[in-house]
């Protein structure tokens, strides 16, 4: 009994268990209930209960990744269930079986015993539907367009579930990060007997391994997910995914690693804008120095102009005579034009100072508002 092989052979979804296959669940069930720390209240413990434990703080992550898991396998039932329907009616092989698309009425004769009458006919309505053919064309074309033509020769089991099955046929250093994702693209039944991957025929696969050791560094046997190297591999998560082990990936980790590298950005541009204000802000300074020089110097003329023009004028009333009527025309014209200046360079240095006053820049508050903003998006 110690040979498991024989729970999953002897039996089939279309055909009847075979004899074998029952002999040997009942003497599994009566070695089991045989034993006493197996029983309890007349059932068998399960012990595999403790690995699906988690603690308060993971729950809702576990229920996450169990939701996930269980859409991914509800799809791939709902794929294999067509392909068994097929097989029954054409009774050809999976490979043949995918080119071939029944009528509703052919599907609901070839009803598999284990689902219900309802949902049976709900699947071949669907599967004769237009909008099924249509997404199976899409879905076609999508993959014969990708550069990497054999994607993923492990067929559909995820990445954890490679892994965990490497490390119970083969141990734990077989498990590792890289060498899940090369028998992934290599094909699981061309591992030699110690575990190793076959070579991966698919280039750019390679490439992409060889990418990410390089940027991780990680010893060879780690199982250590760098989501950071992940992330920046592909410039982003490319139609949503990472490029190795994806799903096994925290998407925290990910958010968390895009929004950094969006933030990084982001400030060194707001630190090249502040220091260009910066720079603006000198020059400004030194031309507001230079205009209180000029204004200053401006006053002294000023001052000194209007004395010269009382000692004109008092000369000319010493004299009993009255000044040329051009040298007061262009008296009056030289006071016009230095009411004018003055009055423009009021208003420029009044401007200046209030442009200076209410737009400084406080790099801390700003920066604070500009994460903030981050955050929102």
């Amino acid at each position: 009994m110690e040979e498991r092989d024989w729970m999953y052979t002897g039996w089939s979804h279309t055909q009847p268990l075979s004899n074998d296959w029952i002999d040997n669940t009942n003497q599994f069930l009566d070695r089991a209930f045989s034993m006493p720390n197996l029983v309890e209240d007349g059932t068998i413990k399960c012990p595999c209960m403790r690995v699906f434990k988690v603690s308060r703080a993971d729950v809702r992550k576990a229920d996450h990744n169990l939701d996930a898991y269980l859409m991914k396998r509800v799809s791939d039932l709902i794929y294999q269930t067509r392909l068994d329907a097929v097989k029954f009616h054409a009774k050809c092989n999976d490979n043949e079986a995918r080119d071939i698309h029944l009528t509703e009425e052919e599907y609901i004769n070839s009803k598999l015993e284990w689902c219900a009458q309802d949902a049976w006919c709900f699947l071949s309505k669907y599967w004769a539907s237009e909008r099924y053919m249509e997404k199976r064309k899409v879905a076609q074309a999508s993959r014969l367009k990708s550069e990497d033509a054999a994607q993923n020769r492990g067929g559909s089991r995820p990445f954890g579930e490679t892994q965990q099955l490497l490390e119970y046929k083969f141990g734990p250093g077989k498990a590792s990060t890289v060498n899940t994702y090369a028998v992934m693209k290599s094909g699981f039944k061309k591992v030699d007997s110690t575990g190793k991957s076959a070579p991966i025929p698919s280039r750019r696969a390679e490439k992409r391994l060889a990418n990410y050791i390089t940027r991780t560094k990680l010893p060879e046997n780690s199982k250590d997910l760098d989501a950071n190297a992940l992330y920046v591999m592909d410039h982003g998560m490319a139609h949503g995914r990472v490029p190795i082990a994806d799903g096994c990936v925290d998407r925290q980790a990910l958010a968390a690693t895009a929004k950094s590298h969006r933030s990084s950005a982001r400030t060194a541009a707001y630190q090249s804008m502040v220091h260009e204000y910066e720079q603006l802000k000198e020059r400004n300074d030194a031309l507001e120095q230079t205009n209180k020089k000029l204004n200053g110097n401006n006053e002294i003329l000023i001052e000194e102009n209007g004395v010269n023009r009382q000692l004109m004028l008092t000369i000319f009333e010493d004299l009993n005579k009255q000044p040329p009527a051009d040298l007061m025309n262009r008296l009056a014209n030289l006071d016009a034009h230095c009411h004018q200046v003055s009055e423009s360079s009021h208003a420029a240095t009044h401007s200046l100072e209030m442009l200076s006053n209410d737009n400084d820049i406080v790099t801390d508050d700003d920066d604070e508002d500009y994460n903030e903003m981050d955050d929102n998006e």
